[in-house]
């Protein structure tokens, strides 16, 4: 039950930051991430279907202890992952830029 409950928890609140990225994506921004937000909203929106459907059928508590950690990961993972992976590319690609001129120069 306190698994289910956990799970109706984070359904609520995917469900309401897909709400806010919905109204928000004709806001424009530097970095385009209406698309990570997707990216994310859409992988947890996924786990936590998964893993409240998994939980109905685990009664062990040690299974449901490591079902919930591996469900954590995933969502720390569906969240950084989508919030830094382009602002790495975007500061190599800066980098690359700032390279070439300097060759240039020289």
């Amino acid at each position: 039950i306190i698994v289910l409950l956990g799970q109706l928890i984070a359904l609520i609140a995917i469900s309401f930051a897909g709400y806010y990225a919905y109204r928000s994506r004709s806001i424009s921004t530097e970095y385009n991430e209406s698309v990570y937000i997707g990216f994310t909203l859409f992988v947890l929106f996924q786990r936590a279907l998964f893993f409240a459907l998994t939980g109905i059928f685990v009664d062990d508590l040690a299974k449901i202890i490591a079902l919930e950690a591996v469900a954590i990961s995933i969502d720390c993972f569906a969240i950084i992952i989508p919030m830094f992976l382009p602002k790495f590319s975007a500061l190599r690609e800066e980098r690359e830029k700032e390279l070439e001129k300097k060759k240039r120069k020289e």
